[in-house]
């Protein structure tokens, strides 16, 4: 990462829609709770959270 970049992740959280739609499935995602404690160990920050599909989100990180 270059200094002050910008990392922009995709992701589909391990939440109620996706259990909904991926049943057993969903256990392959990964929680939003870790994916921020993963971001906050890495000292960066989650500048943004946005839906882009009911499903995904894409997350903003410096």
């Amino acid at each position: 990462l270059k200094h002050n970049g910008t990392i922009i992740i995709s992701e589909q959280f391990r939440d109620f829609t996706n259990f909904i739609f991926f049943n057993i499935g969903a256990f392959h995602f990964i929680s939003q709770k870790k994916w921020k404690q993963a971001i906050n160990n890495a000292d960066l920050n989650i500048l943004k959270n946005i839906k882009i599909t009911p499903f995904a989100n894409m997350l903003v990180v410096k």
